[in-house]
């Protein structure tokens, strides 16, 4: 059943009847109607509605229910076809679905509206790290003094991981899949190249790149920055030599390298805490600050198999969300090998999470999450 409610620029669409999400989501209306007017004048285009038509929201009850629809449990929202609806190649891939409640942040309302008026200007938006880069870089900056830190602290992350681990830019100007930097490095170079020349140049380049090619992005980069590729490539990476670590970007950077949220997301059935946990997340990164405090709570809780509480009626949801760690592994795994291993892990898994061995099965998915689920 779809229940539905027009505003100016969208409709809510909910999976199901409810009518409390519904109420709850039309006492935001004015504000996300703001946020969207906020979202085009960043860039500098109108979303035409007698063109496009209205932008689809869909609410979900829960986080969790979205994130089974979507197949992605470390998804928060998503711009695209809603979820119930086949592709029709006749019609323009648009559209805002996402889990829209009193949960949601504005920080994340902000990043997919974004995608809303930016896949209506460029409809072939082809590198993931321009377009979540954009994203990511208006969401923060529409949050104020609060999104700023978080923008800041961005090349301190990419110059010890480039440090340690080597870090390509040019393989993400190129790269047609998601990296475990995608949206970092794309919020980071477009933070410094609407330093250099402001945000309309940056558009004007974004919207004139048609073939991501190195020899494309040389001659585009020349036009619009009077840089050569392997000037702009100097330029970032003096940005890096001339930043310095600060013990929050040293803290938050170990804690982000051990995808310490994505373990608990992904541990999140079996833990016997989740509200805790949950109240932890939130406080992350309060006020733009990050809290190592609730940082070192959070990795000390689901990095201790005594914080399990395995049960029976657990189980089905632990193999879903075994299932889908094979997403996660495809898109950060540095190779093939590592999603092998994974899929011989996960069928052991199976005939391990039988219904009268759930200590057995939890504690099998628990060394499986802390052995994939890093950036290591």
């Amino acid at each position: 059943m779809s229940m539905r409610s027009d505003v100016p620029f969208f409709f809510v669409e909910a999976a199901h009847s409810l009518e409390d999400v519904l109420q709850a989501f039309e006492s935001k209306a004015t504000s996300l109607e703001s946020d969207f007017q906020k979202v085009e004048r960043w860039l500098l285009a109108d979303y035409r509605v007698d063109l496009l038509g209205r932008v689809p929201v869909l609410v979900y009850p829960d986080l969790k229910t979205y994130q089974l629809a979507a197949n992605c449990l470390i998804c928060a929202a998503y711009v695209g076809r809603p979820l119930d609806q086949p592709a029709n190649d006749e019609e323009p891939l648009l559209g805002f679905g996402a889990h829209l409640n009193l949960e949601s942040a504005t920080s994340t309302v902000f990043h997919e509206f974004v995608h809303v008026v930016d896949f209506a200007a460029v409809p072939n938006a082809a590198v993931p790290m321009w377009y979540e880069g954009l994203a990511s870089y208006i969401g923060n900056r529409l949050l104020g003094t609060a999104g700023k830190p978080l923008i800041d602290i961005l090349p301190q992350y990419l110059k010890r991981y480039r440090q340690t681990h080597g870090l390509s830019l040019r393989d993400y100007l190129t790269r047609p899949a998601y990296g475990r930097w995608t949206y970092n490095l794309g919020t980071n170079l477009i933070d410094l190249l609407v330093q250099r020349e402001g945000v309309e140049r940056f558009l004007s380049f974004y919207r004139a790149l048609q073939r991501p090619d190195l020899a494309e992005y040389d001659r585009l980069f020349r036009r619009f920055y009077g840089l050569d590729l392997d000037a702009l490539e100097a330029l970032w990476q003096a940005q890096l030599d001339r930043t310095a670590m600060t013990q929050e970007g040293v803290l938050s950077y170990r804690f982000k390298l051990d995808q310490i949220v994505v373990r608990w997301i992904y541990l999140r059935p079996l833990l016997k805490d989740p509200q805790r946990l949950k109240q932890a997340y939130l406080n992350l990164w309060r006020d733009g600050k990050f809290n190592a405090q609730e940082a070192q709570f959070m990795r000390d809780y689901v990095n201790d198999p005594n914080n399990l509480a395995p049960a029976e009626d657990r189980i089905k949801d632990l193999l879903q969300n075994a299932q889908q760690l094979r997403s996660y592994v495809a898109t950060y795994a540095e190779s093939s090998v590592r999603q092998q291993d994974l899929d011989r892990d996960l069928q052991a898994l199976e005939a391990v999470c039988l219904p009268q061995a759930p200590n057995a099965c939890a504690l099998r998915y628990f060394n499986i999450v802390h052995d994939f689920v890093r950036w290591m």
